[in-house]
């Protein structure tokens, strides 16, 4: 690394030395009250810089919020619209994902993986959900994040970690329980 007359570390070394944003991925996420939703959503980048255009209200601001979850969860965008208002009464919102993963530079890479995701997985806090609550706004949230290294695309990669199956959502429950059980043992490693 280089350091500049002030001392600080030249752009061009810093921009060499940072993971960049390979792929994203949002699943069963319902917004404006559930007439919307990213079913299985996916976007490959690349590391490259991405244009994601839409007319207002089509859900920029949701897919932002979202994968800030991962690097700063229960974040906001601004305060009259926090991750929480996506389970309101009438979303239709059970287990939400928001997954990104990052290609690691080469200072980065150990033992070979060069690949890291992080994921956000959500739900209507079970508490709120037993007592029958209901409020118009918000609710209460129940959440986990977690982070997933391989050295190369395979089973447990954002595209094919299985976050669904069929019609069928996995269950909070499932996704927790096994991101600590599974280990990931064919080509990544939990966290």
């Amino acid at each position: 690394m280089r350091n500049t007359e002030d001392g600080c570390i030249s752009c061009l070394e810093v921009k060499k030395r940072m993971p960049s944003i390979n792929r994203i991925r949002v699943n069963n996420v319902k917004y404006n009250f559930g007439t919307q939703q990213y079913d299985d959503f996916t976007m490959r980048m690349y590391g490259k810089n991405t244009l994601y255009d839409l007319a207002n209200g089509g859900g920029k601001s949701i897919l932002m919020l979202l994968l800030l979850q991962n690097l700063i969860p229960n974040c906001t965008l601004d305060e009259k619209q926090p991750v929480e208002k996506l389970f309101r009464a009438g979303g239709g919102n059970t287990v939400i994902h928001s997954l990104i993963e990052w290609k690691l530079d080469e200072a980065d890479i150990k033992d070979g993986y060069r690949y890291m995701t992080t994921g956000f997985c959500a739900r209507k806090a079970k508490d709120a959900a037993d007592a029958g609550e209901v409020q118009k706004d918000t609710a209460s949230i129940e959440y986990f994040n977690y982070c997933i290294f391989y050295r190369e695309y395979n089973k447990n990669d954002i595209v094919n970690l299985p976050l669904s199956e069929g019609n069928y959502i996995q269950r909070f429950k499932d996704i927790s329980q096994g991101s600590r059980t599974q280990g990931y043992e064919s080509g990544g490693q939990g966290i």
